[in-house]
C-alpha cells in the first residue's frame, strides 16, 4: 500500500510504502521516504485505489506463470 501526502505546508511530500505478502514475508514492514517538493510544481490530484483482489490474482499468475512452471520441472 502507498499513501502519498504534503507536509510541512506542502514543502515536502511524503511517501509512507506498507509491504504485506503472507506468502513470502513473516511480518510487514513500513517505510517512508520524504521529497522537496518544487516551488512552481502544480497541485497533483487525488488519486484512490481501491484494491481488487481478483485483478491483482491475474496479474501476479500471468506475470509469475514462467518462474511457477520453471519451479515444477524435477531434475
Amino acid at each position: 500500500m502507498e499513501r502519498v501526502r504534503l507536509v510541512a505546508n506542502g514543502a515536502f511530500m511524503e511517501i509512507n510504502i506498507t509491504v504485506e505478502d503472507r506468502h513470502a514475508l513473516t511480518s510487514a514492514y513500513t517505510y517512508k521516504r520524504y521529497y522537496k517538493r518544487q516551488p512552481d510544481a502544480a497541485e497533483m490530484p487525488e488519486n484512490v485505489c481501491n484494491e481488487d483482489p481478483v485483478t491483482w490474482k491475474q496479474f501476479r499468475n500471468a506475470a509469475l506463470k514462467k518462474q511457477l512452471e520453471r519451479a515444477r520441472v524435477v531434475k
